[in-house]
């Protein structure tokens, strides 16, 4: 053999600033593909974070409504609970009874003749003074114990009819009034 001689099949080596050129590329490259992909996770994220939000919120609203529901109709029934305890403890004086007897006087309005009110024979004992006083704006007004009567109740009988001012009856239609049957 004579001469040796070395044929390369391929693309011919690259310069130095070639090379660089191309690390660059490929590195601008891989970095906008990776910037890209990391931003279509990010939404993607968000997406799903506000989904959950959003799932959370509704689920927190219907909580409070639910909550909200319930406290109404827990309401009126605790507040009736409530007022008969308080009402139970109540010392009836004079200027109470008086004050029951003047709203159903009020309620009766004047000038409907003869009115027989009748009270709790302990009661009766407290506004027995106060006869002269309701007489001068209720002509024809009796004053009657009744035994069937407890504390603080009052009725007053007049040719109309009769007027129930006893304290259960009152609070039946405040309760009615406060829980309505559905």
């Amino acid at each position: 053999m004579r001469a040796v001689r070395l044929v390369e099949h391929g693309p011919a080596p690259l310069a130095p600033e070639q090379i660089d050129a191309l690390v660059r590329d490929a590195h601008q490259r891989g970095y906008t593909e990776a910037s890209a992909h990391v931003a279509r996770q990010i939404a993607e994220q968000r997406e799903e974070a506000n989904h959950l939000r959003e799932g959370l919120f509704r689920s927190l609203e219907d909580a409070v409504g639910q909550a909200v529901s319930e406290v109404r109709a827990a309401l009126p029934v605790l507040t009736m609970h409530a007022l008969r305890r308080v009402l139970s403890r109540v010392e009836m004086d004079r200027t109470v009874v008086a004050g029951i007897v003047e709203d159903i006087l009020a309620e009766i309005g004047p000038d409907v003749g003869p009115i027989e009110l009748r009270l709790h024979p302990s009661d009766l004992a407290l506004v027995r003074g106060l006869d002269a006083q309701l007489a001068a704006s209720h002509p024809g007004l009796c004053l009657v114990a009744d035994e069937a009567l407890t504390r603080g109740d009052c009725q007053a009988v007049t040719r109309y009819g009769k007027v129930d001012a006893r304290l259960s009856n009152k609070l039946e239609k405040l309760s009615a009034a406060l829980c309505p049957v559905s």
